[in-house]
C-alpha cells in the first residue's frame, strides 16, 4: 500500500474515531484523569527514520573524563506524532495510566509532580515550569502525574505512537497500584 493511500486509512480512521463513541476495555478499577482537559495542537504521520545525534568533547587534561552526548529515534514503519496541551487544575491528576509509545513532556505553566508505580516508597518526582522528561515507551511504565499547587499547571507533551493509534489511544488508564497514600 502506498504512503497516500495509508495516510487516507489513518485520517479516515481517526476521524471515526473521534465521531463514533469507542468503548475500550478497562482495567478494574481504573484511575482515570481529574481536573485536566487536553488540548490537541498538532497531529501528523511521520515516514520511517533513524536519526542519531553524538557530540563529543575532550578534554586536554587526561584526569578529566571524555563528555558524551548522544540520542538515537528510529522508526522502522510510519508512525504518528501527536502534541497536546494538557491544562491540570488545582489538585488535578492524570489518573495512573502508561502509554504505547514513547512521550516527551515539558511543564509549560506551574508545576506537575509525577509517581511511578514501581516505587514502592511513592517519591515524588517535581517539574516546575522549564523542566521535563521522557516517558518510557513500555506497556510497564504506570505513572500518575499530579497538581498539587494553588495555581493551574500546564504540559506539553508530544507520543510518538504506532499508525492507527489515534487520539483515544494515546494513553491507557490503569488501576491504582497502591503503592501510594492518595
Amino acid at each position: 500500500m502506498n504512503a497516500r493511500k495509508m495516510l487516507a486509512r489513518v485520517i479516515c480512521g481517526t476521524v471515526g474515531a473521534l465521531l463514533i463513541p469507542t468503548y475500550a476495555e478497562q482495567p478494574l478499577e481504573a484511575t482515570p484523569a481529574v481536573g485536566v482537559t487536553a488540548t490537541v495542537l498538532n497531529a501528523a504521520i511521520v515516514p520511517e527514520f533513524d536519526a542519531r545525534r553524538r557530540y563529543r568533547q575532550t578534554s586536554e587534561d587526561p584526569q578529566e573524563h571524555r563528555k558524551v552526548w548522544k540520542i538515537e529515534l528510529e522508526a522502522t514503519r510510519m508512525i504518528e506524532v501527536w502534541t497536546v496541551e494538557f491544562t491540570v487544575q488545582p489538585g488535578g491528576h492524570s489518573g495512573w495510566h502508561t502509554h504505547p509509545g514513547p512521550a516527551v513532556f515539558t511543564v509549560s505553566e506551574g508545576t506537575l509532580t509525577m509517581y511511578e508505580g514501581d516505587d514502592p516508597s511513592c517519591t515524588p518526582l517535581v517539574f516546575p515550569a522549564g523542566t521535563g522528561s521522557i516517558e518510557a515507551d513500555t506497556a510497564a511504565h504506570n505513572h500518575l502525574l499530579r497538581n498539587e499547587t494553588n495555581s493551574v499547571a500546564r504540559t506539553i507533551v508530544t507520543f510518538l505512537v504506532p499508525l492507527g493509534t489515534g487520539p483515544g489511544g494515546l494513553r491507557t488508564d490503569l488501576p491504582d497500584p497502591g503503592n501510594c497514600p492518595f
